[in-house]
């Protein structure tokens, strides 16, 4: 067992073991994904490194419109790299990127979905989105995975990732929250799906101011009094070198540590780009 004696969770939420739901498999996730959409009746939130223009990025970004009909005031943000968003899969002949799809699918649809486009570095090889989480109502959903036909299993080959589902309002909220304020509230991550998007001049700008609001805020959840619950959740985000809470806590916890486990291997897969 983990021992948390050895880890500071000074900005956790604690839970029983009953609000967390662990899937096994890519065919899960993407059944559970258009389930959450389908019953969500208040907000959707989504990171991921891409949605892609393909059939199961298609399938997903028809449910989040149909959601969208059936609920007008239903909150629904996606969040993606903007540097991926904008090009062709590699080896594919020139097109506009998955931009194209969020703006036809707008046109299509003729309800609002907002998408944004997050970058955090001026080019794609220096550093990407590795933001994780979507966000159904009162439920947090963290997973790594990205949305395409490997990522949900739609043809033969799949690949596996992480599928945790917490049942907990708080944690939603905190990662709505942090969603609102660094990207749409500071307007810091454009519009992929409406109007022009910036020039690369301008988009160097957004960057700078991004990556210098990102160095300086993280999640934050609510101070609540000890309890016998069975489970703590730390939500931490990891950007930069310097005031790295992801990382810091990574590093205090091996010099604290008497013996290695898989824990330590599973934190390790999420200390790259922001997280």
């Amino acid at each position: 067992m983990i021992d948390f004696g050895l880890m500071d969770l000074n900005n956790s939420i604690e839970m029983d073991s009953k609000d967390l739901d662990i899937l096994y498999s890519a065919k899960e996730y993407k059944s559970r994904l258009l389930e959450l959409i389908t019953n969500a009746t208040s907000r959707i939130y989504i990171t991921a490194l891409y949605l892609q223009d393909d059939d199961a990025g298609r399938e997903i970004m028809d449910a989040l419109y149909k959601a969208k009909q059936n609920h007008p005031d239903l909150d629904i943000k996606i969040f993606v790299d903007a540097h991926r968003a904008r090009r062709g899969l590699i080896g594919a002949k020139e097109q506009e990127g998955n931009r194209a799809f969020y703006l036809q699918k707008a046109k299509e649809f003729g309800v609002e979905i907002e998408v944004y486009g997050v970058a955090v570095k001026n080019k794609e090889l220096f550093g990407v989105l590795h933001l994780k989480g979507m966000v159904f109502d009162n439920i947090l959903f963290f997973t790594g995975a990205s949305i395409n036909d490997i990522y949900l299993h739609q043809q033969q080959k799949y690949r596996l990732d992480r599928y945790y589902q917490f049942n907990n309002a708080d944690l939603a909220d905190s990662f709505v929250k942090y969603l609102n304020q660094v990207f749409v509230h500071s307007e810091l991550a454009p519009r992929l799906n409406k109007g022009e998007f910036p020039t690369l001049p301008e988009l160097k700008k957004l960057i700078l101011q991004l990556k210098h609001y990102l160095s300086n805020v993280e999640y934050k959840v609510p101070d609540e009094s000890p309890s016998a619950a069975e489970l703590k959740v730390e939500p931490l985000v990891g950007f930069g070198k310097r005031r790295n809470s992801l990382n810091n806590k990574i590093r205090k916890l091996i010099q604290k540590s008497e013996r290695f486990c898989c824990y330590f291997y599973a934190l390790l897969q999420h200390a790259k780009g922001i997280n």
